[in-house]
């Protein structure tokens, strides 16, 4: 709480900085329990224009990873879709969060189908692809050979 306060008094020099500045004061927002407060934090990032597109994008992927955040399913899937969109930077990391989401709803088959298809592109990272074959195995699924 007291990191928050801190940063909180802080004058960001641009709408980088205050787009960083706030990613950071989220984040001890939700270390203190105030989830209700980092998710707001982070969804005025993504909603300011004035903030570049990267950032908010960034503050995006953040609330959908933030654990326990208090984020609607239709804003969810509405973030999910515009993180999703080609070309966009966190397009594979959306994508994950997508199966992930399908997994905690009981959609074994249409998580397994996503994780498939991310193993193989090449956009994922090679973190992203072991974490994908490591979902892919935990589910039961098989490697897709090409």
């Amino acid at each position: 709480a007291n990191r928050a306060a801190a940063l909180s008094g802080l004058e960001p020099a641009s709408p980088a900085g205050k787009a960083v500045l706030a990613m950071l004061a989220a984040e001890a927002l939700q270390d203190a329990g105030d989830l209700a407060a980092a998710d707001a934090a982070l969804a005025d990032i993504a909603a300011d224009g004035a903030v570049p597109e990267l950032y908010r994008d960034l503050a995006a992927l953040k609330r959908l990873t933030m654990e326990g955040a208090p984020i609607s399913a239709a804003d969810r899937d509405a973030t999910l879709d515009a993180l999703s969109r080609p070309g966009g930077p966190f397009r594979t990391l959306a994508e994950e969060q997508r199966a992930l989401g399908l997994v905690a709803a009981g959609d074994t088959a249409g998580a397994l189908e996503i994780f498939r298809v991310l193993v193989q592109d090449a956009e994922a990272t090679p973190a992203l692809r072991e974490r994908v074959q490591q979902m892919i195995t935990a589910l039961g699924g098989r490697q897709s050979t090409g």
